[in-house]
């Protein structure tokens, strides 16, 4: 039997313990009430006087900086400008309605170091300035920082994501604001700017966009710079009728277009490195006057993409390991100069477009062609381009007429120029040396003039019909000349055909070799017959075959020296010689008179056949023509709209000129007259009001 003071010992440790449970219970359920949000019946306003309604709420005023103390379930209403609220790390959370912060007509009111989330707004500026909203995390809302006419505002530092709509929303004439340093993370459109200009976005991460990365929309005058945006579904930056945008040293990869213009114009993207997307920069639906500049585009499908686009301007940037590099899809009138476009399937691809200028380009090692035109006509222009090592063709043109290729280096290609099913093209002053064709020509009436194909395998291959071919300087290929086959009514005249293989070579073939006498044929230098006459032109036929031959031969080689385009006429003055011509010299405005320099090592006779064009310099009188400055008598004849002259000089160092009395432009002798009174007359009145000073 358990005695009374052992039961009263149980019965005190019984009760103890009962006191310690309820005690641990008690602590247990103050915590977890500690825990929970703050509830309240509607929103939480900061009013204009500074007070806190309600007074309940867990956010502690000191002065003008409000701190919350604990996680709020609520929207906050700011009414005082000139305020910092401080989330302290705690969070704001609704309800998937309403914002959880809104500024209406308050400015520079500092939002910071919260989380914020589940609102249909994160934080909403209506019409607010100067405000700052920064270091926070703002997540899982339909919008997570809106905008409405609200300016120069800056939003930087926060963590932007998985809001259902836009990350960032600017509408309605916001301007002058700054969003900068930004983490944007699986929004469907990271940025959104509407209506508004003056804005600068610069040094944010934006990545798993749905949708847009950053997108302007009837927005101009903004700078995006300084972005690194990745992973956008569709576009990494997208202008849709915007204007006047600068859209600067972004790195953008991995998205399916990084940069979009529609219906844009006037745009700047310069210096972006943009990679692996599918159009690395695309313009489209009639986007204009945009410059693309010292940008680095690589390993995209498109680097390049224009369709339906004209007048802009594609310059000094680094194109590589793209599909196509540049590709010009029903597109017109637009320039690409000064590029280095390298290692693309295509350098550069145009279908459908016309009018375009493709000049001064470094184009290299292409895996088919440097420059392709498809089904695009009428006044493309290829110029000036360094065209060489690619795989295929450095200019091919398929089904596409009336474009000119001219002055461009074609080096180390399998052709340096190819047509196909192409007509009323212009191929000149262009240099194709160490290609297989220099030029490939399957197309009718097509101008070949003033091109230099050296140690190529071929140097013309040639199926046309009704072309001229003149003025060209082929030399030194391995197989031959020029190869002509299936071709007939092409006009062959003024080459220099010089130590090929084979001069010529023929195949069903029937065509001109010759411009008629006096202007003549072709220099051939495996051609040995005499000029008894010394006219400069062979006494006897050089002949291919019965349908084929020079029946003027050129006796040294012929020179052709553009003397420029005056009154839309394009002149040229021919100079055959057996001395080296150089330094030609035409300039109407000094005078009526023209020149050049001979050269020569050897003692023999020189001489110089010169046919000058009559509607370019001509004379009323007599003719003078002098050698290092010794006037003599040559031989002239005029013919065909021509001058020819003929004369013999001792081989050296010569300067020759011809003087008529008259050249294009004429100048009526009274225009430098009147030039010369207007200019006494201003210099009178200006001398009056005492703008000229004598010296002291």
């Amino acid at each position: 039997m358990v005695n009374s003071k052992e039961s009263g010992k149980r019965l005190k440790k019984k009760i103890f313990s009962r006191i310690i449970l309820t005690l641990l219970l008690t602590s247990l359920s103050t915590s977890a009430f500690n825990i929970q949000p703050v509830k309240s019946t509607g929103e939480i306003i900061i009013r204009a006087d500074g007070a806190v309604d309600p007074p309940t709420a867990p956010i502690l005023r000191n002065g003008e900086v409000y701190t919350f103390t604990d996680n709020i379930f609520n929207e906050i209403v700011v009414e005082r400008s000139n305020i910092i609220v401080d989330g302290n790390g705690y969070m704001l959370q609704g309800s998937g309605s309403k914002s959880g912060f809104v500024l209406v007509g308050i400015n520079n009111v500092t939002i910071q170091n919260m989380n914020i989330q589940k609102f249909a707004t994160g934080v909403t500026l209506d019409k607010s300035s100067y405000n700052n909203v920064s270091g926070n995390s703002i997540a899982d809302n339909n919008d997570g920082v809106y905008l409405d006419g609200a300016s120069n505002n800056v939003i930087s530092g926060n963590n932007i994501k998985n809001n259902r709509l836009k990350g960032i929303g600017v509408y309605s004439s916001s301007e002058g604001n700054s969003i900068f340093g930004n983490n944007f993370t699986d929004n469907f459109r990271n940025m959104y700017i509407s209506c508004s200009s003056g804005n600068t976005i610069s040094e944010n991460t934006i990545t798993d966009s749905d949708y847009d990365g950053i997108c302007l929309y009837w927005a101009s005058d903004n700078i995006i710079s300084e972005n690194t945006i990745t992973d956008c579904n569709y576009d990494g930056i997208c202008l849709y009728w915007a204007s006047d945008n600068i859209i600067s040293e972004n790195i953008m990869t991995e998205n399916y277009h990084s940069v979009s213009l529609y219906s844009s114009s006037d745009n700047t993207i310069s210096r972006n490195n943009i990679r692996n997307s599918v159009y690395g920069v695309n313009i489209y639906s009639f986007s204009q006057f945009n410059t693309i500049s010292e940008n680095t585009v690589t390993d995209n499908d498109d680097g390049i993409h224009f369709y339906s686009a004209s007048n802009n301007t594609v310059s000094r940037n680094n194109i590589t390991n793209n599909n196509r590099g540049i590709d010009f899809d029903s597109s017109s009138e637009n320039t690409v100069s000064g590029n280095i476009i390298t290692s693309n399937d295509h350098g550069i691809y145009l279908s459908g477009s016309y009018g375009n200028t493709i000049s001064e380009n470094e184009i290299t090692d292409s895996n088919y062609d440097g420059v392709y035109l498809y089904d695009s006509s009428e006044f493309n222009t290829i110029s000036e381009n360094t065209i060489t090592n690619n795989d295929y063709d450095g200019v091919y043109l398929y089904w596409s007429n009336n474009n000119t290729i001219s002055e461009n280096t074609i080096t180390n290609n399998f052709r340096g120029i190819f047509f196909w099913s192409s007509s009323g093209n212009i191929i000149s002053g262009n240099t194709n040396t160490n290609n297989y064709d220099g030029m490939c020509i399957h197309g009718a009436d097509v101008v070949i003039f003033n091109n230099t194909l050296t140690n190529n395998v071929i140097g013309i291959a040639l199926h046309s019909f009704g072309s001229i071919i003149t003025g060209n300087n082929i030399k030194t290929n391995s197989d031959c000349g020029i190869s002509v086959y299936d071709s007939l009514n092409n006009t062959i005249f003024h080459n220099n055909l010089i130590n090929n293989t084979n001069q010529i070579r023929l195949s069903q073939s029937n065509n001109t070799w010759d411009d008629g006498y006096p202007s003549g044929g072709n220099y051939w230098s495996n051609y040995n017959g005499t000029d008894s006459n010394n006219d400069g032109i062979g006494d006897i036929s050089y002949i291919f075959d019965e349908n084929n031959q020079d029946n003027y031969p050129l006796m040294e080689p012929i020179y052709a020296f553009d003397a420029g385009t005056w009154e839309g006429t394009r002149y040229f003055v021919d100079v055959v010689s057996n001395s080296t011509v150089s330094d030609f010299y035409f300039n109407p405005l000094e005078g009526p008179f023209l020149g050049f320099s001979v050269t020569a090592l050897d003692d023999k006779t020189g001489f110089c056949r010169v046919t000058v064009p009559t509607g370019l310099l001509w004379t009323d009188d007599a003719w003078t023509v002098k050698v290092n400055n010794q006037t003599i008598t040559p031989d002239i004849m005029e013919a065909g709209g021509n001058t020819y002259f003929y004369f013999t000089y001792s081989h050296s160092a010569k300067i020759i000129e011809i003087r008529g009395t008259e050249a294009i432009p004429e100048f009526p002798i009274w225009i430098p007259t009147l030039f010369a009174l207007i200019v006494l007359g201003v210099a009178l009145v200006l001398y009056k009001q005492g703008l000229f000073k004598r010296p002291i």
